[in-house]
């Protein structure tokens, strides 16, 4: 289907409804179905229809001193470059970095451990991106020991809740 032009604004049919497939890409650069991975076209298109609404709902829930997927694949890293390589070993070979590339959509955008990247939070830091929350946080403990099980609901809960909130029901309590 081409494109429509409104506004300005590209839309298109597979971009207009935030499917969960494609919110999880917007999250984390994959999807939860392999084959339901989006083209770099469409998550770029995604993400100026639904980026703002992300990025709000990450900084909401998310850990202190992280970014969803999309914003570094369309914000941070077009602006300021890819967060530097710390782990010594890895400047002899590139062949890690082609296969973390291949998984990314291009991108160094890594989370091994030991880690191979400086953290999200170092290089939010050091291009001065912290909120206001975030640097408060960062001065009382460095957002770095933040950084534990993330406490973001999942897909399916998000899902749940809607599903709950459409029918008019009372929320269900999830277990841990």
């Amino acid at each position: 289907m081409p494109p429509l032009k409104r506004k300005g604004l590209i839309r298109r049919a597979d971009v207009i409804n935030l499917t969960l497939d494609l919110r999880r890409t917007l999250d984390y650069g994959s999807p939860m179905f392999w084959d339901a991975r989006p083209d770099l076209e469409t998550l770029q298109l995604a993400w100026k229809v639904h980026g703002e609404t992300v990025l709000r709902e990450w900084m909401a829930e998310e850990s202190p001193g992280s970014r969803p997927f999309g914003w570094w694949a369309f914000v941070g890293i077009p602006r300021h470059g890819e967060r530097r390589v710390i782990a010594e070993w890895t400047r002899a070979t590139h062949d890690w970095q082609k296969a973390a590339r291949e998984d990314c959509y291009g991108l160094l955008h890594t989370h091994y451990y030991p880690p191979l990247q400086e953290s999200e939070a170092e290089y939010l830091r050091r291009h001065n991106l912290l909120t206001a929350r975030e640097r408060k946080l960062d001065a009382e403990t460095p957002l770095e020991e933040l950084d534990g099980p993330r406490q973001r609901r999942t897909w399916w809960e998000r899902e749940m809740a809607e599903d709950d909130r459409q029918a008019g029901r009372p929320p269900r309590q999830l277990s841990d």
